[in-house]
């Protein structure tokens, strides 16, 4: 087997030879935080009726990934649902939508951004709550969200307003260091 020649493990990646593949990464880190995993896993066993469902997508790649013991899998599933949200499109994270042509550290910020809330939305979404429920997923938004207030100041009259508001992720955004030009 070729994909045994680099990895003598039992865990599985992701191929990185098909479009979208620098999402890798962040899918294999959701299969090793245990509460998103759960979630994904039991979502996708429940017979969900959403057409598209990225949540049932993540389970199902946790579940090959898991499967897979040691061989290179391919998140081709997942890919395809992504590609045909039209929010993914919006939000940018998808490569051959992004207007960033090639910063894929912000693509990366915004992945993860649209698939936290995107995961939370289809977990709240009404039809979704079936009979049997995974205890594990009720208080998801609490394990993801954080309480934030918001700065935002107008550049004509520099108002300034503080409204609270629900996060599932921070940017840090670090100024560029500018060097002092030497002397002549």
């Amino acid at each position: 087997m070729a994909s045994r020649f680099y990895n003598e493990t039992k865990y599985s990646g992701l191929e990185t030879n098909i479009p979208n593949s620098y999402m890798n990464p962040l899918l294999q880190m959701y299969k090793y935080t245990p509460r998103l995993r759960n979630v994904a896993l039991f979502h996708a066993a429940t017979g969900c009726t959403v057409e598209d469902c990225l949540l049932c997508q993540m389970g199902y790649l946790f579940d090959m990934l898991e499967k897979a013991n040691g061989l290179n899998c391919q998140a081709t599933n997942f890919l395809k649902t992504l590609s045909s949200s039209p929010n993914a499109a919006r939000h940018g994270v998808l490569e051959e939508d992004s207007a960033s042509s090639g910063a894929l550290t912000m693509m990366m910020q915004s992945l993860n951004r649209f698939l936290l809330d995107q995961t939370i939305f289809e977990r709240q979404k009404p039809g979704q709550m079936l009979q049997w429920q995974n205890p594990d997923d009720a208080d998801l938004p609490q394990v993801f969200m954080i309480r934030a207030t918001k700065r935002q100041s107008c550049m004509t009259c520099h108002k300034e307003t503080r409204p609270m508001g629900d996060t599932v992720t921070t940017d840090l955004i670090y100024s560029s260091k500018v060097l002092p030009l030497a002397p002549l």
